[in-house]
């Protein structure tokens, strides 16, 4: 029993607590309809009213005018369901000043349980907003600009993707503004950019829309959960209004008055649409509204159509890969390609953005024509970061082949205007390949033999020196990056089971290849030629998509795989904490795999205190197969050890088998780790690992990896 100076101590612990709080804390109390019951002096002396003026008092008191009516309606459906809510909000002071806030609103209950309540904490984040603004808004029309439309882009298609509901993207852009500013001068351009603009916030204000300024002349607006009908209408209204305003322009080929040309998609959920898919068709829309006499809109709702019909691509203006498909039916002899791969091109996204690119590939594009020898070589933009040359003369092959090594690979300078002040370094990857049948099939393969040799190319060899070993991984890369390329990894579960109860603890996430065909294929077959390859980021990341969309519908937790690969990828992390962000890490445990390939064990804990800060668990996979460094194991703070497959098969025929996992499951119950055993086939092998007190099970005994909707996981 606690001594009364304990409790004294304890009492007077408390109450500081309760002091800090209460002087440096925002914090309010509220009832169930919003309204205040107590706050914190912090929370008065930083919005300037008295606890007088404030009890009582409706938290919408606070709420800026700006602040779009649904978002305090998604608010409140999160508060109904019981559930924290986390945002951030712009809200007004005592005197009308603003002010942003980082929120975190949390459900109260009594002692029965019963909801009375609601306890909101913020965090002021004012100057991070206000330099937010400069760096994410257009100065002259209050929208946001370029950069901020990649980011907000991102997080919307995700979005779209998560909830499997609507996206629509509108391209506006000004007929003949470059006329206008000639005839007129910049100033009135000025204006006359900022009277369109007042057009396009009256159009959007009433919905809860993203509005941005993407060039001079070109503003674009993002939609969630709108139909087909509404962003229709949304796009025909602002095309009329801004007619209305008659704004002079005697340059005009088409018109006395300004105009503009719309370009839109309204799309319904598909998982076969990437980001680039969706700007794309709109930025075609746009283009062909402009083509058909401008002044007029042009929305679809399917972008497989487009795609088909686009021969030629928009940005560099070359023949797309829907061509080269008809030129490679129309071979009569045999025919060279040459595949040319944009290294990092991601990274030039993520740090330059969308123009940077685009002048990028245009500038690339216009030298790599420039090269072409003769009317016998056609140059091709096949997807986003890929280019291809199509030879058809034979007696042009070695020049080509001479060309590629010496001219095309040799030159990486890329000058864009407006970034001279940095050495932009842009390099190829290439695969060649010779020959009438699959021959673009061939180059692929040959390119990610340049990417595995880590050579800048690769030619395509088919002869009977190639081994066996090397025409299987070279199909299953082929597989592999095919299946990466069309969406086709997959996750499928297994559940764990906790031996005292026997009830499923949770699921393990498992990768699986869909092929064309329909087939599932396991790890084993790609994994290893994943990991060679250079798109292994993406791999990790389209699988990791998917199984938090899955972990934000159920309430179940999961096991995700993570190699030393990804631990030390800087860009891993980063998305990794993104997701983390967005979802939470409470009911998820990292499988961390432990092998000779963890040469740095610094970098292993730094990750596993890096998960731990948002409520995830570690666990070490594989445990005892062959390399168990127990030292550095031991310095790791780790929740499970999963003791390795082959030991556990081997447990009812090998005796000295079982001695090694007994040792284990004793280290692991000495450092107060959990133990799960895997590959559990049979009720003997299940009766053998509970009777040596493992404390979790796993293996086809109690289910096989299947599909989330076969272990009636939602997705």
């Amino acid at each position: 029993m606690k001594s009364d100076n304990q409790l004294l101590k304890k009492d007077s612990y408390s109450l500081h607590k309760l002091q800090i709080m209460d002087k440096y804390m925002l914090i309010t109390f509220s009832d169930l309809e919003g309204n205040i019951t107590d706050v914190t002096q912090a929370f008065l002396d930083f919005t300037g009213y008295t606890r007088a003026e404030i009890l009582g008092k409706n938290h919408s008191i606070f709420k800026h005018a700006e602040v779009p009516s649904n978002y305090v309606q998604k608010m409140w459906g999160v508060l109904h369901a019981n559930k924290i809510f986390k945002g951030e909000l712009k809200n007004i002071n005592k005197h009308g000043n603003p002010f942003w806030i980082k929120i975190t609103i949390e459900p109260i209950f009594d002692d029965a349980d019963t909801k009375i309540g609601y306890l909101a904490i913020r965090e002021d984040i004012s100057s991070k907003k206000a330099i937010e603004e400069i760096s994410t808004t257009d100065a002259l029309t209050g929208f946001y600009n370029r950069r901020y439309f990649n980011e907000i882009f991102r997080k919307i298609f995700s979005k779209a993707k998560q909830k499997e509901s609507s996206l629509s993207l509108m391209l506006i852009d000004l007929d003949f503004f470059k006329s206008y500013n000639q005839c007129y001068s910049h100033q009135a351009g000025d204006v006359a950019l900022a009277e369109i603009a007042k057009v396009i916030r009256l159009h959007t204000d009433s919905k809860y829309l993203d509005v941005f300024r993407l060039a001079g002349e070109e503003f674009a607006i993002l939609g969630l959960d709108l139909s087909f009908e509404e962003f229709q209408a949304l796009a025909q209204g602002i095309r009329n209004s801004v007619r209305s305003l008659n704004i002079i322009h005697e340059a005009s080929k088409i018109a006395d008055c300004l105009t503009v040309s719309i370009g839109a998609v309204s799309l319904e959920y598909s998982p076969h649409f990437s980001i680039n898919d969706v700007y794309n068709a709109t930025d075609q829309n746009l283009f062909l509204a402009k083509k058909k006499g401008r002044d007029t809109l042009e929305i679809t709702t399917n972008i497989d159509k487009i795609s088909l019909e686009n021969e030629i691509d928009e940005v560099t203006h070359l023949p797309t890969r829907v061509k080269l498909a008809q030129d490679l039916n129309k071979l009569q002899n045999d025919g060279m390609i040459i595949l040319l791969y944009i290294n990092d091109f991601s990274s030039f996204s993520e740090h330059y953005g969308v123009v940077f690119v685009q002048e990028m590939l245009v500038k690339k594009a216009k030298e790599l024509r420039r090269l072409l020898l003769d009317d016998n070589a056609t140059l091709y933009r096949l997807n986003i970061n890929e280019f291809a040359i199509l030879v058809t003369n034979k007696n042009h092959f070695n020049r080509y082949l001479s060309l590629l090594k010496y001219s095309i690979l040799s030159s990486d300078v890329c000058e864009i205007q407006g970034y001279s002040d940095e050495n932009i370094s842009v390099s190829y990857s290439a695969g060649v390949a010779y020959g009438m049948h699959q021959i673009l099939k061939k180059a692929n393969i040959a390119l990610h033999e340049a990417f595995k040799s880590m050579s800048n190319y690769a030619v395509y060899q088919e002869n009977d020196t190639l081994s066996s070993y090397q025409k299987t991984r070279l199909k299953n890369l082929y597989v592999y990056q095919e299946a990466l390329e069309s969406d086709n990894i997959i996750p499928y579960f297994q559940p764990l089971i906790d031996a005292r109860t026997g009830k499923i603890f949770k699921y393990e996430a498992l990768a699986r290849i869909r092929t064309k065909e329909g087939d599932i294929i396991t790890p084993n077959l790609f994994l290893e030629v994943a990991k060679e390859d250079k798109t292994f980021e993406y791999f990790t990341r389209q699988l990791f998509q998917k199984i938090f969309q899955i972990y934000a519908k159920n309430e179940i937790r999961f096991s995700l795989n993570v190699t030393y690969e990804n631990i030390i990828s800087q860009e891993f992390l980063a998305y990794l904490r993104n997701r983390l962000e967005k979802y939470g890490g409470e009911r998820l445990t990292f499988e961390i795999i432990e092998s000779e390939e963890i040469l740095d064990y610094k970098a292993v804990s730094k990750f596993i205190d890096f998960v731990k800060q948002y409520g995830s668990e570690i666990a070490i996979d594989d445990f005892g197969s062959g390399y168990s460094n127990f030292t550095n194991l031991v310095k790791l703070d780790i929740d499970y050890i999963k003791i390795d497959g082959t030991i556990i098969e081997k447990l009812i025929s090998d005796k000295s088998v079982e001695i090694m996992a007994k040792s284990l499951i004793t280290f692991a119950k000495a450092t107060n780790i959990k133990t799960i055993a895997e590959f559990v086939s049979s009720e003997e092998i299940m009766h053998k690992v509970k009777e040596l007190d493992i404390d979790y099970l796993q293996g086809y005994y109690y289910g096989a990896p299947k599909p989330p909707q076969e272990y009636a996981l939602f997705v």
